[in-house]
């Protein structure tokens, strides 16, 4: 439960930072893709993650 709540802070923490810089027009065209890319990786962990943690829940369950 601990990762993914620190995957999804990260998440926001990253959305944030580009979007102040988006605004403020710091991000090279090249750097935002990869932070487009950076932030799918992110994204996919934390789904990855969250399927394990829902999985093991459910096997923990009595059936």
């Amino acid at each position: 439960m601990r990762d993914s709540g620190k995957i999804f802070f990260l998440v926001m923490v990253s959305s944030i930072v580009s979007l102040v810089a988006d605004k403020k027009g710091i991000i090279a065209p090249k750097n935002r893709l990869i932070l487009i890319l950076y932030k799918w990786q992110v994204v996919r962990s934390s789904l990855l993650i969250s399927k394990k943690y829902l999985l093991s829940m459910a096997s923990l369950k009595p059936t």
